[in-house]
Formats: C-alpha cells, structure tokens, sequence
C-alpha cells in the first residue's frame, strides 16, 4: 500500500473515511463486476454492482515457498429459483482481482478516487451452493496467483483444445475420426500381390513379381 496516490492518502486521512474493494472475475461470456458498497459505480470503463450487505470476502491469507494461499468471496441473497442462472457462467479457473479504493460521497452516491489499488490476483476454484429456506449463498473459492506455479499445463492435439485457442481452426475436427485410421500408400488398399510380397519379405524370402 505505499504506492498509494495523494488524493486516496488525503481521503484516509480524512475524519471520515469511505473505502471500499471491488472485485472482478473474469467469467465467460459475461464478466462479474462488484463492490462491496451500495449502488452502481463506474470505473474503468465498466459498471460495478454494489452489493452492500449482501457480499462479503474473507481474509486474504498468503503462505510461505509456492504454496498458494486462499480467499472466499460470498454472495448472499440469491432467490432459490435464480441459483441456475447465477451459476450459468460460474467456472474454475477464471482470473479474480481484488482492488481496494477510497470514495468521496455527495448526495449519497459514493464516486471513486483516483484508481483503487490491486490487493490480490487469484483464480477462481470451487464454486459452492448454502442453501437457506426462502434464498441461496454462492461461495466463491479462490487460490491465489501462486497456485499457477504448480498448475500442469497439458495442451493435447484434439479440437476442443485448438478451439480454445484458435476459435475458428478446424485442424483437429477429424483428429478422432483418423486416429485408428489405416492407410496404405501408394495405393488404396493392397493388392494379393503386394500382400504376398509383403508376407514373404517378412519371412526374409523373396518374392518376384512379373
């Protein structure tokens, strides 16, 4: 936190003081943006959704030599039958950034200063379902960036892997079917002939062919 700017170091300062964190996680195809205030903000060129008392994240926790540590991030407040459509773009493995920012408020909409400060870079793991009598919590798991330092990274030759890459290249689309393929060249398929030629090579005779 020592690279903080004057105007967020003039805020803490402050009698009263407005800071928040900001958490985006890169879900597919739609981004998850929110803040742990109420109302939307806007930063970044993107529309943060405060989720006041309805989100919380627990203490950020960092271990010693490669072990990755860990984080939580909850949402609460889920209405039983939305759980499905708040899980449809859920995954493992997507970036989470942690950011912690300082507000000024006027009117009672809280504005950001200057751009919030990176606390954590983590990918998400498990994602779990509390379930409650009339709504639902969503927990979030996350192990921090030093979790990639462990993580394998197998690239195989079929094409749901080419097409995660390269969403238009149809190189692998027929890898399975060939895969047991049998070819013969230069022909089709062989002749009696070349079989039997083959067979008595094999038997380390020879074969003429007329």
């Amino acid at each position: 936190m020592r690279d903080l700017t004057t105007a967020h170091k003039t805020q803490l300062a402050a009698k009263m003081k407005r800071v928040g964190l900001l958490v985006a996680i890169d879900y597919t195809p739609t981004p998850l943006y929110v803040w742990t205030g109420r109302g939307n903000i806007s930063w970044d060129g993107k529309t943060w959704l405060g989720v006041g008392d309805l989100g919380s994240i627990s203490v950020i926790t960092e271990k010693l030599g490669a072990t990755p540590g860990s984080l939580k991030l909850t949402i609460n407040g889920v209405p039983g039958d939305k759980i499905g459509t708040a899980l449809d773009d859920a995954s493992a493995g997507r970036d989470v950034q942690v950011f912690i920012g300082t507000f000024t408020e006027s009117g009672g909409v809280w504005s950001i200063v200057d751009a919030p400060n990176r606390m954590e870079w983590a990918d998400t793991d498990v994602h779990e379902i509390v379930e409650g009598d009339t709504t639902c919590s969503i927990e979030v798991n996350c192990e921090t960036a030093t979790s990639r330092l462990t993580m394998r990274n197998v690239l195989r030759c079929t094409s749901e892997d080419q097409h995660r890459h390269f969403p238009d290249d149809t190189f692998f689309d027929f890898a399975e079917q060939v895969a047991e393929q049998v070819l013969y060249w230069p022909t089709p398929e062989p002749s009696a002939a070349t079989g039997a030629a083959r067979d008595g090579a094999g038997r380390g005779g020879q074969t003429v062919l007329n």
